[in-house]
């Protein structure tokens, strides 16, 4: 209240803002100023889910809270590929592989790639 009996003008309260969002590891997200209650959404890369299915979810997002942090975010997972395929004359890992592993098959003996004895095995 003022001498004059009138009030100085009132601030207007804000929605708290929060930072940057976090930055996850084989992901994307939109680059966006967040205020409370916002949502902030990740999109992950080519060969990851969060479940680490092929047909799995591949985006998720998270909120700006009141205290100025965000909800949790959620890891990538390499989709699972399971054990690679017999293939005739040739021993083969048994291990189940994810995204991005090599299976290295290995020709048995008196047999090569090309049918040639010095041949890739």
């Amino acid at each position: 209240c003022l001498a004059t009996s009138h009030y100085s003008a009132a601030k207007e309260c804000d929605r708290i803002k929060c930072g940057p969002s976090p930055v996850i590891a084989r992901q994307s997200k939109e680059e966006k100023d967040a205020y409370f209650g916002d949502a902030v959404q990740y999109t992950l890369d080519t060969g990851y889910t969060l479940d680490g299915n092929a047909g799995g979810v591949k985006s998720y997002s998270i909120t700006c809270q009141a205290d100025g942090s965000y909800t949790a975010t959620q890891p990538s997972v390499a989709v699972r590929c399971g054990a690679p395929a017999s293939v005739a004359n040739a021993d083969v890992p048994s291990n189940h592989l994810i995204f991005k592993q090599k299976a290295l098959y290995q020709c048995r003996k008196g047999h090569s790639t090309d049918a040639h004895p010095t041949g890739v095995k």
